[in-house]
């Protein structure tokens, strides 16, 4: 009982993801990187969707910038993919994701993504189980809060390590004063079997924002990572709540996207003292010796909301 949270879990890391499809970085994201601890880059390099009834690839990322060298590709897997593929689909998948790294250099590292549920998790941990096999390199996969708090239902992936996703806690779906990028209350209501889950984890925190678009209560388009200054200077739309969500009052236009008379734009940003306090109660929780910080993401936009040395403190 006397041992502090800083000899209990300790902080060796603090890294980045890098969710774009086109990888360059300007001078601030370079100095962010150079900032952060031990800093590991953590690239998406495609998605994975089922389509003409096979996994197929998606949004495959294009290098602007030299490819760096000791990054870990994450690849993004829809939960439909392993709904609809079957075994020996699966197994190809597996196959054509290690041919595909294996032409230039197998990484150290491959981090698996996918929202997965209690009737899917047979086949993606059967695929996690492949790519194990035929790569010999380190498997890690994200965790969900709900694949935290219902352990026994979802089962534990079959990796080595697993990054848990502190964001994107609310359905942006519905329309709702909670902010559904980061919300402390939901996150700590799942957080109570924290120390029973067997998996090693790092802690992934959100540090972007998001603008939702909802006509007539519905989700109607994301204006992602663009400033609350940008809609309180729009001519057409009035805050009417919180100066967070705001009313157009007359049509009018927004990162190319046409809004129309009595649209709702709701602005979500988390708050950074909150997200520092989960990341607390997280670290108070961990079963293990030590842990490290991945924020989502690596993007200019994202960095003027916060000091580069705020961050990694």
């Amino acid at each position: 009982m006397g041992c502090t949270q800083e000899n209990k879990v300790k902080i060796t890391e603090s890294s980045f993801y890098f969710w774009k499809t086109i990888f360059q970085l300007d001078s601030s994201e370079k100095k962010a990187l150079k900032s952060a601890l031990n800093s590991q880059l953590y690239i998406r390099e495609f998605d994975v969707d089922f389509r003409s009834g096979k996994p197929e690839p998606v949004k495959i990322i294009t290098w602007k910038d030299p490819c760096p060298k000791d990054y870990v590709p994450v690849i993004f897997i829809t939960n439909r993919t392993f709904q609809f593929a079957d075994f020996k689909q699966i197994e190809a998948l597996a196959t054509n994701i290690f041919d595909y790294f294996n032409k230039r250099k197998l990484p150290e590292e491959i981090q698996l993504d996918c929202d997965w549920t209690e009737s899917t998790s047979s086949k993606y941990f059967y695929f996690l189980r492949k790519i194990k096999e035929k790569s010999g390199r380190k498997i890690s996969a994200t965790i969900r809060l709900h694949q935290i708090k219902f352990f026994e239902k979802t089962g534990i992936p079959p990796v080595d390590e697993g990054s848990l996703m502190v964001y994107n806690t609310g359905d942006w779906r519905k329309y709702s004063e909670i902010n559904s990028v980061f919300d402390a209350h939901t996150v700590s209501a799942y957080l109570d079997r924290l120390n029973e889950y067997p998996l090693s984890l790092k802690i992934a925190l959100p540090i972007f924002s998001q603008t939702i678009v909802y006509r007539s209560g519905i989700f109607h388009a994301f204006l992602p990572e663009i400033s609350l200054n940008i809609l309180k200077s729009a001519s057409f739309l009035s805050e009417i709540k919180n100066d967070l969500i705001f009313e157009c009052k007359s049509s009018g236009q927004i990162c190319g996207v046409q809004l129309r008379k009595g649209d709702i734009l709701k602005f979500e940003q988390p708050d950074f003292e909150e997200v520092l306090k989960i990341k607390n109660l997280i670290i108070s929780k961990l079963n293990q010796k030590s842990t490290a910080i991945i924020f989502f993401h690596l993007d200019k936009t994202c960095l003027k909301n916060y000091e580069t040395k705020t961050l990694f403190e």
